[in-house]
């Protein structure tokens, strides 16, 4: 009986310490991109030789002093909850670093993988979670108003929303309350529901894991194909050898059915752990990495087996010469 009574308390005390160690999501607060819009705080890209139009958070954050105030209020209303935020200054700081490194590298290489400013800043930053704000004002002689406003959440791993707060705020007076604070003053209201909303996401992400897409290419100039079996002690197709490893390293075996061909293999849905063994935040990168360890053990050339991410939760692993 004390044995048995003792196995139990073990138990009890090992799950609360799981749970008590659980991570909470890191979030980064953005200004939205139909604000900056409308702020005029927008630049154009050359992506894949195609203009597109970005976000300039360099300028809004210097043109648009009450954006530091935004910003900095709802992170540490989320740090006091214990999401742990990263600081949208910080991180342009952090890009700008990344770039430099990259302008290097493609000097030397003469070659690089066309990707956006919102990518690159996904990468450097790993948040779990972007919370995009957007308000407009309306003014009555000299008094105004948070017109309308909008603080979502996105996964930043997948783009899809996972929380959502919006409303109006009430008249004040220009000279009693700043444009920030009347702001801080209207989202207050409905921060509790938000903040629930995330932790019913991150929940979710900690029982069914973190959501990918995984895509498998082979050059033209590849000797061989995802058909070709001369890999693995029982020389099993190459295709069916990667999906058994994205299924026995998936969480609870999960995604989506892939679409599958000789010369590549799209895997979506694809839910990876949150961490690995080691506690450090797992991407898509990581995870494709992984594999790419794998593949080389069984009998691939190294040289013939590249990986190319795009941002956190989008990755290519690239068979052909290298």
């Amino acid at each position: 009986m004390k044995k048995y009574f003792a196995i139990l308390l073990s138990l009890f005390v090992l799950h609360n310490v799981v749970i008590g160690q659980a991570k909470k999501p890191t979030i980064i607060v953005l200004p939205a991109m139909d604000w900056c819009k409308a702020n005029g705080f927008v630049k154009t890209e050359m992506i894949f030789d195609e203009p597109k139009t970005m976000p300039d958070y360099d300028r809004a954050l210097l043109d648009k002093p009450l954006l530091n105030d935004v910003l900095a209020v709802i992170s540490e209303d989320m740090r006091n909850a214990s999401f742990p935020p990263v600081i949208l200054r910080n991180e342009l700081k952090n890009l700008e670093r990344r770039r430099a490194q990259d302008q290097i590298r493609r000097s030397k290489t003469g070659g690089g993988i066309a990707k956006s400013s919102i990518q690159l800043l996904r990468e450097v930053a790993k948040a779990d979670i972007e919370f995009h704000i957007y308000w407009e004002i309306e003014e009555n002689g000299p008094r105004y108003r948070i017109k309308s406003y909008r603080l979502e959440g996105i996964d930043a791993y997948t783009s899809k929303p996972c929380g959502l707060a919006q409303g109006y705020g009430d008249w004040a007076y220009k000279n009693d309350v700043t444009e920030s604070q009347l702001l801080i003053d209207a989202i207050a209201a409905s921060m509790d529901g938000f903040r629930a909303k995330l932790q019913m996401h991150f929940d979710d992400l900690f029982l069914n894991g973190r959501e990918i897409v995984l895509r498998i290419q082979t050059m033209d100039n590849w000797t061989k194909d995802l058909s070709t079996r001369d890999f693995g002690p029982k020389r099993e197709q190459l295709s069916v050898i990667i999906e058994n490893w994205v299924r026995s390293n998936t969480v609870k075996g999960r995604f989506d059915s892939p679409l599958t061909t000789d010369y590549s293999i799209e895997f979506t849905g694809v839910r990876i752990p949150l961490y690995s063994m080691e506690g450090w935040a797992m991407d898509g990168k990581m995870f494709a990495t992984n594999l790419q360890n794998y593949l080389i053990s069984i009998g691939i050339n190294e040289n013939e087996i590249a990986v190319t991410n795009y941002g956190l939760g989008e990755v290519e692993l690239i068979f052909g010469p290298n």
